[in-house]
């Protein structure tokens, strides 16, 4: 019976994850105004980086007041980019933490093994979940992450810079991380447990 080479499959479908989360976070994010044109607003790199933020998008709105000379024109970045910065940075850490997630499910196991195991012992069903749950937590702490450092109004940002909160997020990721590794351990152990009693599932 054909067997489909889930491994590469795993492999490919988290590229492309990881791709489209890039094209996300550099496309530029725009926002309809009043009068119905659209503004720009940045990518929501620009905005994790600190290159843009609810300053850059307040001038501007005051320069387009100034050239338009009507009152009836308002702040429109000011008023609707930190929202659909936030949503395009929520989209593109999903997607990255869908990429991860699949990575460490499928990545460490070869197909034929991984799926369904032959001997599917304790200690690897162990194993599966401990990574497993590791990362989701993992996956769910980089878009915490990416949120937190998209949003310009955060008074955090006021005491410690964003590269500092970033770091922070990722030292307390630590643990999650350290959960991923240790399923994939146990996995990777109970594998070759089978394989040296004589039972490989390749």
């Amino acid at each position: 019976m054909f067997a489909l080479p889930w491994r590469r499959i795993g492999a490919a479908v988290a590229a492309v994850l990881f791709a489209v989360a890039a094209l996300l976070a550099v496309l530029d994010v725009r926002v309809a105004g009043r009068d119905g044109a659209a503004r720009s607003c940045g990518s929501a790199l620009d905005v994790v980086s600190g290159r843009a933020d609810w300053q850059s998008w307040r001038a501007q709105d005051l320069l387009d007041l100034t050239a338009a000379d009507s009152p009836s024109v308002v702040l429109t970045r000011a008023a609707a980019c930190p929202a659909a910065v936030n949503d395009r940075t929520a989209w593109a850490g999903g997607l990255i933490g869908g990429a991860c997630l699949l990575t460490a499910l499928v990545w460490p196991w070869r197909a034929g093994r991984s799926a369904r195991f032959r001997r599917r012992d304790s200690t690897a069903r162990l194993g599966i979940a401990v990574a497993a749950v590791g990362g989701l937590l993992t996956a769910a702490g980089l878009v915490g992450i990416g949120l937190l450092l998209a949003n310009p109004d955060a008074t955090l940002f006021v005491y410690v810079s964003r590269p500092v909160v970033g770091l922070i997020g990722l030292l307390l990721l630590t643990p999650a991380v350290a959960l991923w590794l240790g399923g994939w351990a146990l996995r990777v152990t109970a594998r070759d447990a089978n394989v040296d009693a004589g039972g490989d599932d390749s």
